[in-house]
């Protein structure tokens, strides 16, 4: 869940003025075709990075604060933070940007959401292609979420970032359910999750129990491995929802 810090929240500006004529050009590598061509552009200096998805952006002499759409970087005080923002920082600080809308105008914190790019890189997909962000889906604002995936699951494949993790060894009496086979490249199942197939655009999970039901209510126990992304492992102990 995308809570923010108190600096986080911070009353900024509302909503900028958006760039009129030259619209700002969006980078025609393969990872940028996702962006949409139609909707709102502005661009923008860096002057302040809060954390791994959200920066704040000088915009015609007013700060407006930014959450990057489409992925979810570890939040203050869980694992992995101080290196998502910091990779975030070496991205993005001072750097002049375009920020693009999807759908969306705001978050429910006030945030602009844009797509962010910086000279031909595309900020929000660098992030999750080299392991410090988590593909993470908000409907309406999906037109790069298959792109979000692939990305992903190349990140988890190779290792990298939060995949790099050492798993937390499994107790000796803890029974290890079956283990499917690993999810390939196109796989939709969370790469984090054995013995259970958890869609990765599926929104927030939780575990089953008491009146939880659903689609998004999980069953265990399952093996929980590198980043739990959905905190179902609360222990550490490396089982999902084992109670």
């Amino acid at each position: 869940m995308d809570t923010p810090s108190p600096e986080a929240t911070a009353t900024i500006a509302a909503t900028p003025t958006p760039t009129n004529t030259p619209l700002p050009p969006i980078p025609s590598n393969p990872e940028a075709s996702c962006i949409p061509i139609g909707t709102t552009r502005e661009t923008g200096t860096v002057t302040n990075v809060v954390d791994g998805d959200t920066i704040d952006v000088l915009i015609g002499g007013e700060t407006f604060r930014v959450r990057y759409i489409g992925m979810d970087t570890p939040e203050r005080g869980d694992l992995y933070f101080s290196e998502a923002t910091d990779k975030n920082s070496q991205l993005i600080q001072g750097q002049s940007v375009t920020l693009v809308k999807d759908v969306s105008e705001t978050d429910q914190f006030g945030r602009i959401l844009r797509y962010v790019i910086a000279g031909n890189q595309f900020i929000n997909y660098e992030l999750v292609r080299q392991g410090f962000a988590l593909a993470s889906t908000f409907p309406p604002d999906v037109a790069c979420s298959n792109t979000y995936a692939d990305a992903q699951n190349l990140a988890a494949t190779e290792g990298l970032g939060l995949w790099g993790i050492p798993p937390t060894p499994l107790p000796t009496q803890a029974p290890i359910p079956t283990q499917p086979p690993v999810p390939t490249q196109t796989s939709s199942c969370h790469p984090s999750y054995v013995g259970v197939c958890l869609k990765t655009n599926a929104g927030d999970y939780d575990c089953a129990g008491g009146s939880g039901n659903g689609p998004n209510y999980v069953q265990g126990p399952f093996q929980v491995v590198g980043y739990d992304e959905f905190g179902l492992d609360s222990d550490g102990d490396g089982i999902g929802c084992e109670g």
